[in-house]
């Protein structure tokens, strides 16, 4: 009987903003301890990726690490694998950045370990054809998906243990598919099972079996999830030691170069491991796809032609990830851009390449987007690296119109030296407010979405209907508390907040965008035309919003308008921010929760994390709601309570007649705190 071969190994990284402690506790109980392990297993072959970020934690704290690393692999031992550095969905990132990525991921283990990688981890083996031609371009000659693509491309049974050659562009590469049954037992089952699973599926040459956890798991248990403890995994390596005769434990990239000529040929469909394909979907098509393949399940039928969705689709599914994505562009081709300087071209593209890792602009089994942390990094990096590209003496403020966002309208684009502020005709509000001396963006802000997760308590805590950004449009029912607005079971009278507002004045020179929308008010059965002009001004460290509320009915109209402007702080951060209540001159310190305060003309809020003062002014005394904003995400097998940014409404009561004009005004500065 000839041997089956196994390639095993495990994937590696670190989350965006975790601190040291969690990385040097994941340390101390997962990737020591399994490192430590497989060098007491010499005749243990091992296929290893740990993320650029990874590595250079370890080179700065644990650097014997990479020692016994190193020794590992000159004794043949472990394979390393390359990728993107900073582990980027790579058929996402422009062309050029996925390129960059992958040779600065092979030259540092070149330099590191004296060796070149020629295999490539995807995370969540997100997949699109384009990435042959990509992956080949840079040098790698293989890489691994699920057996879950292969089936997609068309293979069934033994084929299942085949690798695979694709192509894109005349450009081939090697695929490798981990198999899902067996991965499904590892670590559950007593390892004796896992080795007769694999000898079973010894069925003729060519045959691989590929298992490759995440590392992590692999004795680190981090309060939400059963991990897979040593115990276990040192029995699994000695049941492989005491198996040589029946299983072969391989290197990826030799292998490729002895058997190359035999593989199959195959074109994979944008895919991803299975999970994501769900959680791409909406709650509600979350549910349906559930319940139906629960059916195909009882019935006996195996549901592998059930895909779900896309990974793009988290660009639509969630608008601050598509925000995040089109600042991630915008970036991009401002690093690109540089000339004249390959100093600040290089360090302009390694911020944009950090602000480009997967975790942000997606929600699964953990926090991803919806950890402000997360999201906070990738802003700072990538407002750290547009910094890094204004050149001194030759960068001026400007005020522009594109399509940021690629949704087909213009956005308005103000570029300042102290502060960057974007407006999106979608409500005319400001959906960009970044402190470029802080590389903090003041609006990455997260909305309450609907997930299938979700208990009864937490429905109830409500969902938005619109996107958490500043100088949102709302007209409301008198009656209305602060709490009916929080929990989001208010009465909207106005059809303003999510309307198209036309850009009817656009003045570079001074630095204003004008917007008018005609909409309704309805209220006491009667519809109110309602004409509402809205006039962004920027300044130095300012935007000033003048609003013109005019009466375009034959009956007089009472009126209750808020102008809802929401921040994002740290509040993981020390200390945490503090807000203030600003009268004439006095400065009292006021409690956020849920609060209603009368009379209000100035709220000033303290940022010790970015030593800055946050100042919503308006020109008229008004009565301020305020509260923070939490979203509900799992996180592991746990659903966490997470702080997101805190919401200041400040709201009016007048009447106009017809053609009777209303009008307030509104500042929101970023000043550094004296």
């Amino acid at each position: 009987m000839k041997k089956v071969r196994l390639i095993f190994g495990t994937h590696n990284s670190i989350s965006p903003g975790s601190d040291n402690g969690q990385i040097e506790e994941i340390y101390q109980k997962a990737y020591k301890p399994f490192l430590t392990l497989l060098y007491n297993f010499p005749e243990i072959s091992a296929v290893l990726y740990y993320s650029g970020p990874l590595l250079e934690w370890f080179e700065k704290h644990h650097p014997e690490f990479n020692t016994v690393l190193g020794e590992m692999i000159d004794k043949r031992q472990i394979e390393l694998l390359g990728g993107g550095y900073y582990e980027p969905v790579l058929s996402m990132i422009p062309a050029q950045d996925r390129v960059g990525q992958i040779e600065l991921m092979t030259t540092y283990l070149r330099k590191s370990f004296g060796k070149r990688a020629r295999g490539c981890w995807l995370p969540g083996r997100i997949w699109e054809p384009q990435l042959a031609s990509v992956l080949r371009s840079s040098g790698i000659d293989y890489t691994f998906l699920d057996d879950t693509h292969f089936e997609a491309a068309g293979f069934r049974d033994d084929e299942l243990y085949m690798p695979a050659i694709t192509e894109d562009q005349g450009k081939t590469i090697t695929v490798f598919p981990i198999s899902r049954r067996i991965m499904s037992g590892f670590g559950k089952i007593v390892p004796r099972k896992i080795i007769e699973d694999i000898c079973s599926d010894n069925s003729g040459d060519g045959k691989v079996v590929v298992i490759f956890p995440n590392g992590r798991q692999i004795g680190y248990e981090n309060g939400h999830s059963l991990s897979i403890n040593h115990q276990w995994l040192e029995s699994f390596l000695n049941e492989l030691r005491n198996n040589r005769k029946n299983i072969e434990l391989v290197h990826p990239g030799r292998y490729v170069r002895q058997t190359r000529n035999s593989f199959n040929k195959a074109y994979f469909p944008c895919t991803s491991y299975g999970e994501i394909m769900k959680w791409v979907l909406p709650a509600d098509r979350q549910v349906e796809y559930d319940t139906l393949t629960n059916e195909l399940i009882e019935s006996g039928i195996e549901p592998r032609w059930i895909y779900g969705g896309f990974f793009r689709q988290f660009l639509s599914k969630y608008k601050e990830s598509n925000f995040l994505y089109s600042k991630m562009m915008h970036v991009s081709v401002l690093a690109n851009q540089v000339r004249g300087d390959k100093y600040r071209k290089k360090a302009a593209k390694e911020e944009l390449w950090k602000g480009q890792n997967n975790l942000a602009f997606w929600h699964g089994n953990q926090g991803g987007i919806y950890n402000a942390n997360v999201r906070h990094k990738a802003y700072s990096s990538l407002i750290e690296g547009e910094k890094i590209t204004r050149e001194k003496g030759i960068f001026k403020t400007s005020l522009s119109s594109i399509d940021y966002d690629m949704d087909g309208e213009k956005e308005f684009l103000y570029q300042g030296h102290v502060t960057n502020a974007y407006v999106h005709s979608r409500g005319a509000v400001l959906f960009e407010f970044d402190h470029i001396a802080s590389c903090w963006n003041y609006l990455n802000t997260m909305s309450r979405y609907p997930e299938p997760y979700h208990n009864e308590t937490i429905r109830d805590e409500g969902y938005d209907k619109y996107g958490r950004y500043a100088f949102v449009d709302h007209f409301f029912d008198e009656r209305n508390s602060v709490e009916d607005f929080r929990q989001m079971s208010y009465i909207e009278q106005g059809s303003f907040t999510n309307a198209l507002y036309e850009a009817v004045d656009y003045n570079r020179e001074q630095r204003k965008v004008t917007f008018v929308h005609t909409g309704s008010v309805v209220k006491n059965g009667y519809e109110y035309n309602i004409e509402l002009q809205k006039r962004f001004t920027f300044k130095r460290s300012s935007v000033d919003v003048d609003y013109q509320i005019k009466n375009l009915s034959l009956h007089k109209a009472e009126l209750c308008f808020g102008s809802e402007v929401n921040i994002a702080f740290n509040k993981n951060g020390d200390p945490d921010p503090k807000l203030y209540r600003i009268d004439d001159e006095y400065k009292d310190e006021v409690p956020e929760d849920s609060i209603s305060h009368e009379s209000v003309q100035q709220m000033l809020t303290f940022d010790g994390d970015n030593n800055t003062d946050v100042t919503l002014s308006v020109s008229s005394p008004a009565e301020m709601w305020t509260f923070p904003l939490y979203t509900y995400s799992r996180e592991g097998g746990k659903v966490e309570r997470n702080y997101q940014c805190s919401c200041y409404v400040p709201r009016w009561t007048f009447s106009l007649l017809k053609d009777e004009v209303w009008n307030v005004s509104l500042s929101l500065r970023i000043d550094r705190s004296s």
